[in-house]
């Protein structure tokens, strides 16, 4: 089994997280690739665990957290 640990999405779940600007700006500044993340950007990987090219892999935790555990 594989896992997806996303950092902060952009979804309705997180709204609260990022919808103030200054909240968002915040979070922006302390994440290495100075985004917040998307769907697709956690999307693409369940398609990669899923598909042939993942067929693979195996007991992974994939961080995607634009860097911020690496921070």
């Amino acid at each position: 089994m594989n896992t997806i640990a996303p950092g902060l999405i952009t979804t309705d779940f997180a709204r609260a997280l990022y919808e103030d600007p200054q909240k968002r700006a915040a979070r922006e500044a302390s994440t290495p690739l100075r985004r917040l993340g998307a769907p697709d950007d956690i999307g693409g990987i369940a398609v990669l665990l899923a598909g042939k090219a993942g067929a693979f892999i195996t007991g992974q935790t994939i961080i995607a957290d634009g860097g911020t555990t690496i921070g």
